[in-house]
């Protein structure tokens, strides 16, 4: 009945665990403020070398305490219906989220001095959507606001460094290890924001079987978090002459965007089918720009002027489907699709995309469903030259902006041989190359292939074994070389300014994934208790392929045969789910269930030699991980039980 109000109410409380019993040398854990004893920064900065640095961390990490790092979300939401008045309605939902705990993160004193942290979570984020639509015989139309706060307690991380008692300085910040460095690091942590969306949807029903559907959105993103200094190191202020400020308190940051698309649909004769559609998205980053005098790398060392720049864009994006009924149950349809976009301070000025595809749907022949299409799609960047940098290679191309060759297969063929068996086969194939791209990403591909079949023993019980295979392949290349002038490999060096060169260095990645399984449903008691289950297991083997061509230590910056890693990302998972569902009357009904889950995982490039104080090959100190929250493998069981009561 119109008039009537209908009201939701749900509250949740859920945890995530990321690790038990990790090894912290801190104090002050699920705070912003992580410190050390003042005794242990004296003593390891009286450090003699850096193996004498990693022997004496080390001690202290075997005696450290243990936390546990997980997190809890408690939300509540509520919503509101109202039939206003045929064909009114309006909706309205809220929902609030808060967060509270604490996760692994990686900090650092520079590239010689990495070391994990616990990173504090205290989230609360709200959301507030409300919506009026109007429903016709042959109109709708609907306007929506959503908005979204998001708080964080905590604007940055301060923890303090292990190796030192005093500040102090290094003209090499990237390359800092233990001897030198501020007392303590600092973060930025997740900002406060905010956003706000008002969209318009309005649908008309058009003569010759026709749909048109038109939508248009704007948006508001909001960021002022206060900035934080611009270094925790006081030494960096005497080497300066004063203390470095930066242009504004606050990051005054802004995003506004726009979204307008048009669809129609239409069957103007008898067998064909046709769409197209038009797609304007805007992102246009209103924040002021700043340029900073003065900048600091990893809090040991200044250098002047760097200016923050902001990326804006404007995508457009059309294209049109036609579906052609060549034969009774055969159809046959082709679609042109173009992507245009350009960019304001992005990696690439614009690029353009084509993509082509071409499908056929077939019931042609008894008790066969074929279904096969192509894709074809080919990407062009106008990418600048980046020849005048000295950070990065000339001839890199970031992956979402370089020019790409994509190329789509998918064949799927569903069969019914037996009056209670059916039968599902599907092939799909992809692959990717960068032409335009010497360095980075080259070469992706996959092949995913699987079998479904669905045999119904008796009117009761039903069985559907499955099995999928995917294969996964992709090819990089980079060089190995120091960002100076003059350095061995430096492509801004005349002697290496080719694109082949000993320095270059290739990978080829490789995963194989087996995964077969079976699932079962029973009804056990007519109309009244239900059984379902599956089990399945996974296989995941990775390997990790290297090469480079090996020179001498004069022209080679790696001048040695890189190691293969046999076992990368290797794991297998049984999986075994079930779910017995009880009627115990029209409007009471009970289900009960088992779950179990084990998983193994080995990776020999996280594991072998594993050390919580990382060292090189010479027993040097590289880092502190002693936290030691890498995978591991683990059983779970998980036993519930539902109730629903209809009244």
């Amino acid at each position: 009945s119109y008039g009537i109000y209908r009201f939701g109410l749900s509250l949740g409380s859920m945890g995530h665990n990321f690790a038990f019993g990790a090894k912290s040398l801190y104090d002050g854990i699920g705070t912003a403020n992580l410190t050390l004893p003042d005794d242990l920064q004296t003593d390891l900065s009286g450090s003699a070398s850096t193996t004498d640095a990693a022997n004496r961390l080390r001690a202290y990490a075997d005696s450290a305490g243990s936390t546990d790092l997980a997190l809890r979300r408690d939300q509540i939401a509520m919503d509101l219906a109202w039939d206003v008045k045929d064909p009114i309605k309006v909706n309205l939902d809220w929902s609030n989220e808060k967060r509270k705990g604490t996760r692994p993160f990686g900090a650092t004193f520079g590239f010689g001095n990495a070391i994990e942290v616990p990173e504090p979570i205290d989230y609360d984020t709200t959301n507030l959507n409300s919506a009026v639509e109007y429903k016709g015989k042959s109109f709708y139309a609907s306007v929506t606001h959503a908005f979204s706060a998001f708080n964080n307690a905590n604007s940055t991380l301060l923890f303090d460094n292990p190796f030192r008692i005093a500040d102090s300085i290094h003209t090499r910040g990237y390359s800092q290890n233990y001897l030198n460095g501020a007392i303590a690091g600092r973060f930025a942590l997740a900002p406060d924001n905010s956003f706000n969306n008002l969209a318009a949807l309005v649908t008309k029903e058009l003569p010759a079987h026709s749909r048109l559907v038109t939508n248009a959105s704007l948006g508001w993103m909001r960021q002022n978090e206060n900035l934080p200094p611009i270094t925790t190191n006081s030494a960096l202020a005497t080497a300066v002459g004063y203390e470095p400020t930066l242009p504004r308190n606050s990051a005054e940051a802004a995003v506004n965007t726009k979204l307008y698309s048009l669809a129609l649909t239409s069957k103007p004769i008898k067998k064909l089918h046709a769409k197209a559609h038009y797609r304007y998205q805007q992102h246009q980053n209103k924040t002021e720009e700043m340029t900073i005098p003065i900048w600091v790398s990893v809090d040991v060392t200044s250098k002047t002027n760097a200016s923050a720049r902001y990326v804006s864009s404007i995508k457009r994006s059309g294209g049109l489907e036609l579906a052609y009924d060549v034969a009774e149950k055969t159809e046959i349809s082709l679609a042109l699709e173009n992507e245009n976009a350009s960019f304001n301070n992005g990696s690439a000025n614009s690029e353009n995309e084509n993509v082509y595809k071409l499908g056929l749907n077939t019931k042609k022949i008894r008790l066969v469903d074929l279904r096969f299409s192509l894709e074809r799609a080919n990407k062009k960047s106008d990418y600048p030259d980046y020849t005048l940098a000295n950070l990065e290679l000339p001839w890199m191309r970031k992956y979402y902006a370089a020019g790409r060759d994509r190329n789509r297969v998918v064949a799927m063929v569903g069969a019914e041989p037996l009056e209670n068996v059916g039968v599902e086969f599907e092939y799909i194939y992809g692959q990717d190359k960068f032409p335009k791209s010497e360095f980075g990403l080259q070469k992706d591909v996959h092949h995913i292939v699987s079998m479904d079949v669905d045999w119904a023993l008796t009117e009761q019980v039903r069985v559907t074994p499955f099995y999928t295979l995917e294969t996964y392949k992709n090819q990089q290349r980079n060089r190995a070389w120091s960002p100076t002038g003059t350095a061995i490999g430096s492509p801004y060096n005349p002697a290496y300014s080719a694109i082949e060169d000993n320095s270059n260095w290739t990978l080829i990645t490789r995963d194989v994934v087996h995964t077969p399984g079976i699932g079962v449903e029973a009804n056990i008691i007519k109309d009244r208790l239900d059984v379902n289950a599956n089990v399945s297991y996974s296989d995941v083997n990775g390997a990790l392929d290297f090469s480079s061509p090996v020179g001498t230590s004069a022209n080679d910056g790696n001048a040695f045969e890189p190691q293969d890693i046999d076992n990368a990302g290797d794991s297998t998972l049984i999986s075994f789910n079930s779910k017995f569902d009880y009627k115990v009357k029209e409007n009471l009904k009970l289900a009960f269930g088992y779950n179990y889950q084990r998983w193994k995982f080995q990776d020999d490039l996280l594991y072998d030699g594993y050390d919580k104080v990382y060292t090189s090959a010479t027993g040097a100190y590289n880092g502190l991980l002693s936290m030691d929250t890498m995978y591991k493998p683990y059983q779970a069981h998980t036993v519930y039980m539902q109730a629903a009561y209809t009244f």
